[in-house]
């Protein structure tokens, strides 16, 4: 299997597959990855230094940027679809991927027994698609695609009647994790989106339960971490990265944040990262 980091918009196998690649170690992924258990038996998943458990009828979405690392057991095994961002764009019209972001604030969902069935029989159609080889493979994988977005979509979402084009709170959440590395003030925001700052702060804690400032500290802090442990970078060279007025400000950010120092926090990822 080609990774589709190497070309391949959509690319689909077994959980069990046989990875060509390094996977070992905490990676850092550039496209989405859709894991579907059908059978979990307790193998432990790292999703941004947060520890999940691999379980029966259970669905894990990565997004690009995310650090991550399976361990999976033995027997435990399901279908796994990853695609870029091209194939995003061409599953989902573009004026409905602010919503997807809804989606993706589910690392994992527990999924019930007629849930489990829909998705699995969406992800085996999808699978049977990708091993063929026929004139019309890439659109019935897009199509596909679209349809298995969705059915999460519809499963992960509590208020589907919510659904609309204009939603200021995800168009909020994809810009800010974007463009975190030179924005950091909810009026930058706020000015963009061409709405008062008291306006996308009531959107925002609709919709993600969480003031903006908040969002964007979780964004800032978990892009530390990732650059902390997966690029190794020094703190004054992530300090330079992430446009911090200077190192000490960014020592301060993180104190505040974790209680602990920029070394020791680095130290408690590596043990995690073990």
């Amino acid at each position: 299997m080609k990774h589709i980091v190497l070309g391949k918009e959509i690319a689909v196998e077994k959980i069990s597959y046989d990875n060509p690649y390094r996977f070992d170690q905490l990676h850092r992924h550039k496209y989405f990855e859709f894991l579907l258990f059908d059978i979990g038996l307790g193998g432990k998943q790292i999703v941004d230094f947060i520890e999940y458990e691999n379980s029966s009828k259970s669905l894990f979405l990565i997004t690009p940027g995310q650090v991550h690392l399976m361990k999976r057991l033995p027997k435990e095994n399901g279908i796994l679809i990853q695609f870029n961002k091209n194939a995003l764009n061409q599953a989902i019209s573009p004026l409905k991927i602010n919503y997807f972001f809804r989606v993706l604030l589910n690392t994992k969902i527990e999924l019930s027994e007629d849930q489990y069935h829909t998705i699995s029989l969406l992800f085996q159609s999808i699978k049977k698609v990708h091993d063929s080889n026929t004139a019309l493979r890439h659109h019935k994988l897009i199509r596909l695609l679209g349809f298995i977005l969705f059915e999460i979509f519809e499963i992960s979402s509590k208020n589907v009647e919510s659904f609309h084009i204009d939603n200021i709170a995800y168009q909020f959440l994809n810009m800010a994790q974007e463009s975190i590395k030179t924005m950091k003030s909810v009026q930058e925001y706020a000015k963009l989106l061409n709405v008062s700052t008291t306006k996308l702060t009531k959107k925002v804690s609709m919709h993600i339960g969480k003031s903006p400032l908040q969002v964007i500290h979780d964004i800032l802090l978990t892009e530390i971490k990732r650059l902390m442990i997966v690029e190794q970078l020094s703190h004054k060279e992530i300090a330079f990265e992430l446009n911090f007025d200077s190192q000490s400000s960014y020592s301060r950010f993180i104190k505040k944040h974790t209680t602990l120092s920029p070394s020791n926090l680095k130290k408690e990822l590596g043990q995690i990262a073990q």
